[in-house]
């Protein structure tokens, strides 16, 4: 404490009021402030309008009055801005646009509206919107009604389904009209035959839009019978089941509302037949529509079908497939199932549809659909398909069979045992089965038939074509150096019509001979296999089994030790075994 006396004064900063309303004045914290001193950083807010009691906004900002030139006149229209605390008290007042109700029924207001009330001041511009969901309804836009057709925007029309509106200084109602659309098809007759016709009549809102017709689908798999549509005359081509929808187009949107399915049932032509049949199926499959038949209709559903209902049957064959995989059955079991030295080539899936139905008063009804793994009666189905070129083969010293093997999975043994197949019943695994086939070399098709409707693989096996270890001395250049080869070659042995009769005398006893028995009886054992070489002389023209000149092999060794005795004794049996060639080429 100094000796003399000590004199202190107090220094306050002064707070000044902020007075807001319709506002919040926040602090640098954005905390709320009623008071602040001078220099502080201070920001301002206009109040969010309360909706009323229906829910409505009745107001909206306009400006900030009395108040803001003192702070800063830039920012009487802003919502919220940040100004420096004066050495003064701040007083400022919002000043508000009322709004009034705008209430859209069928539509909506296109602005943003968290509850759907729509509100809007007097010279406010928006638009309309009719709703687009209401076609499931089979309703379709017709116009607006508007409680003041006076805000209608010059530019737009009562019959748009977007309309512009400016808002009056009232409350307006907008309302969305719409027609329902009533559209039926009838014809005069619900039977016809072929080459007849059936007069189509649609009635309701044809008025109100473009009216069209088209044949549909008769069933989910497919459509049965066939017929062709001239303006709305339905006229019948095939027998069968035809359907017939007609379609409405809206002229001032893109609505468009289509009738149920008319059906009609197409018999042959003058025939009183109460049911048909008709049997679609791809190229592959070679049995005739009456085999289908046999083999996918039992007598229950021929006896279904002559008392009046329809059976449609479809047997189709999937293009090659050379990757297999598991769902199909898989490329090693293939294999296994025909033998160690097979290589798999491809898989073939056969699916069969079988569908009964009833028709009554226009419709189809009754309908049952199965999906079919094996045919009835033991009735067999012939499948004859194209190898793709990859599966071809094309080297001359190779010998190449073919062998197709069925895929059954373990759930369709239960359909028990086929007399094309060696399936065990009720196999608890999936079964590969061989199937007997037969190629054709010259169409590269491959052939064959069977009671089993499912996955087919095709696997295919090489082997090298041998060379003729005793070949023909006539086939040895040097022998052209043999003088008595020269006394006994040119076309005097050729022209001999002795040696004519020896050959034909040969031909015989070549039939005859063991080593023929012998080449026909390897032909009998390659029954459920295909074989196909590119060399003519070792291919038969039914299976491309290889056959083997016998009797050509047995004369050259004969020939030979002649030759060596005696010159004129091997110049007869050069002559015996160029008989023999021509024989055999």
């Amino acid at each position: 404490m100094p000796s003399d006396s000590v004199a202190l004064t107090a220094q306050y900063d002064t707070l000044y009021n902020i007075d807001i309303d319709g506002g919040t004045a926040y602090n640098e914290s954005d905390e709320v402030v009623t008071k602040a001193f001078a220099g502080q950083e201070i920001t301002i807010k206009a109040d969010d309008p309360e909706p009323d009691e229906d829910g409505y906004i009745t107001k909206r900002f306009n400006k900030w009055g009395e108040g803001i030139d003192s702070i800063d006149a830039s920012k009487e229209t802003s919502t919220a801005f940040t100004f420096t605390m004066p050495a003064s008290d701040v007083s400022l007042t919002a000043e508000w646009t009322p709004l009034h109700r705008v209430t859209v029924e069928g539509g909506i207001m296109w602005a943003n509206s968290e509850n759907g009330k729509y509100s809007a001041a007097a010279g406010d511009k928006f638009v309309l919107v009719a709703n687009d969901d209401l076609n499931e309804a089979e309703n379709i836009f017709k116009d607006w009604t508007l409680s003041d057709d006076s805000c209608l925007v010059d530019s737009s029309d009562l019959a748009d389904r977007y309309i512009y509106v400016t808002m009056p200084d009232k409350d307006l109602t907008a309302t969305a009209n719409y027609a329902v659309f009533q559209l039926s098809l009838t014809g005069d007759k619900d039977k016809i035959a072929v080459g007849d016709a059936v007069e189509l009549t649609a009635t309701g809102s044809t008025d109100m839009g473009e009216l069209t017709y088209q044949l549909v689908d008769a069933t989910e798999s497919g459509q049965i019978g066939q017929a062709t549509l001239d303006g709305n005359k339905l006229v019948g081509t095939y027998p069968g089941l035809v359907a017939v929808t007609a379609t409405l187009t809206d002229n001032n949107s893109d609505i468009v509302i289509t009738t149920e399915p008319f059906y009609v049932v197409v018999t042959s032509a003058n025939s009183d037949t109460p049911g048909t049949i008709l049997v679609s199926k791809t190229d592959e499959v070679t049995s005739s529509d009456d085999a289908i038949q046999n083999a996918l209709l039992t007598s229950d559903d021929k006896e279904k079908v002559a008392s009046g209902k329809h059976a449609y049957v479809e047997l189709d064959v999937n293009v090659a497939d050379t990757t297999a995989d598991a769902e199909g059955g898989v490329k090693d079991e293939y294999v296994a199932a025909a033998g160690d030295d097979f290589a798999f080539g491809a898989r073939y899936t056969v699916t069969a549809t079988k569908i009964i139905a009833s028709y009554e008063d226009g419709q189809i009804k009754n309908i049952t659909q199965e999906d079919m793994t094996k045919t009835v009666d033991g009735n067999v189905i012939t499948y004859s398909v194209k190898l793709p070129d990859s599966l071809v083969n094309t080297d001359a010293d190779i010998q190449r069979t073919y062998q197709v093997v069925a895929y059954i999975p373990a759930e369709d043994s239960a359909d028990g045992q086929m007399a094309t197949l060696d399936v065990k019943e009720e196999s608890a695994a999936d079964q590969y089965v061989t199937v007997d086939a037969s190629y054709d070399s010259e169409g590269q098709t491959l052939t064959w038939s069977s009671e089993y409707i499912g996955d087919f693989g095709v696997v295919y096996t090489d082997t090298a074509i041998e060379p003729d270890p005793d070949p023909d001395p006539a086939d040895d250049p040097s022998s052209d150096d043999d003088p008595a080869d020269d006394s006994s070659s040119g076309d005097d042995s050729a022209d001999d019509p002795s040696a004519d009769d020896d050959s034909s005398d040969d031909d015989q006893g070549a039939d005859d001979s063991p080593a023929a028995d012998s080449s026909e009886d390897d032909d009998s054992d390659t029954g459920s296999s295909s074989s196909d070489t590119t060399s003519s002389n070792k291919s038969s023209a039914s299976g491309g089994q290889t056959t083997t000149p016998a009797t050509g092999d047995m004369m050259a060794p004969i020939a030979a030790v002649v030759a060596a005795l005696t010159a004129i004794c091997g110049i007869v049996c050069i002559a015996l075994g160029r008989r023999a060639k021509r024989k055999y080429e």
